[in-house]
């Protein structure tokens, strides 16, 4: 797997700068224009409205192999409130954090 390995903590920066990293089941990547970004075993809202969206993707993030968040090339966040196992809540925790943390350096 291409990108930096970090612990789950570090996972919430890099998440917020949309840099490519893996910290065990949690890792974010990049997808160029027309990419691949495999939607794994989303289902729900979350996996409609990741199809829906996947042209305009630029970043995902996934617990194991489901997308959890997604980053569109307009640079809106979306993270869907799809309900996964106790370790998945854990990582969309995270990702909400990550997401207010880009936010905010957006705006300073």
């Amino acid at each position: 797997m291409d990108g930096v390995r970090v612990n789950q903590s570090q996972a919430i920066s890099m998440i917020a700068k949309g840099v490519d990293f893996y910290a065990s089941a949690l890792h974010g990547f990049s997808i160029s224009r027309g990419g691949n970004t495999g939607a794994g075993i989303a289902y729900g809202e979350a996996l409609r409205r990741f199809k829906e969206d996947e042209a305009r993707i630029r970043y995902v993030v996934k617990s194991y192999s489901t997308p959890i968040a997604w980053r569109l090339d307009d640079g809106t966040w979306v993270v869907p409130e799809e309900k996964y196992s106790a370790t998945t809540s854990r990582h969309q925790s995270r990702v909400r954090r990550a997401v207010q943390l880009a936010e905010y350096e957006a705006q300073a």
